[in-house]
């Protein structure tokens, strides 16, 4: 009988922290990266939220089928997110530069659109004064989305650049 003696392999190590970067700094960005996973996990839910809100709204004002509207309100909000994160991740400014004006005016018409659509979809059951909540709460969604967006992956980014 012949007895081998297997390696035990060590277990796997953290990832290494930059060069010069304390173990409270390594801590913090830690802490950053986690709390940026978060505020887009949140983002996330908001944007399924606004979706169902906008289809209603574009099923409403157009008498399309209900998958169409479904289908077309996912393409305006997350062509809103990946437009911004377009921006937010640019590798140069020359590219920041040249899709700028164009990334501006989708955004800015994709939230316009957006709102109107959700402030339709929550008013259009109220009555009365509750109507203005409604109007607000559809104005705010996709101002949230957007702003959540930026957030999120500028403190992800700021994170992963001090590895």
């Amino acid at each position: 009988m012949t007895v081998t003696t297997l390696k035990i392999a060590k277990p796997a190590s953290k990832a290494p922290k930059a060069k010069g970067q304390s173990k409270a700094m390594a801590k913090r960005m830690r802490r950053q990266s986690y709390a940026a996973m978060g505020i887009i996990s949140i983002g996330a839910a908001l944007t399924v939220l606004s979706v169902t809100h906008l289809a209603s709204g574009i099923e409403i004002v157009t008498q399309c089928k209900s998958w169409e509207a479904k289908l077309m309100a996912g393409i305006i909000d997350l062509g809103l997110i990946l437009t911004e994160l377009s921006l937010l991740f640019c590798s140069s400014d020359k590219l920041f530069k040249a899709i700028k004006t164009k990334a501006t005016c989708v955004i800015v018409g994709t939230l316009t659109g957006s709102a109107i659509m959700n402030a339709f979809a929550f008013s259009s059951h109220a009555q009365g004064w509750m109507i203005i909540p409604g109007v607000l709460l559809g104005f705010a969604i996709p101002a949230m989305i957007f702003l959540i967006t930026k957030i999120g992956a500028a403190m992800y980014i700021d994170g992963d650049s001090k590895k």
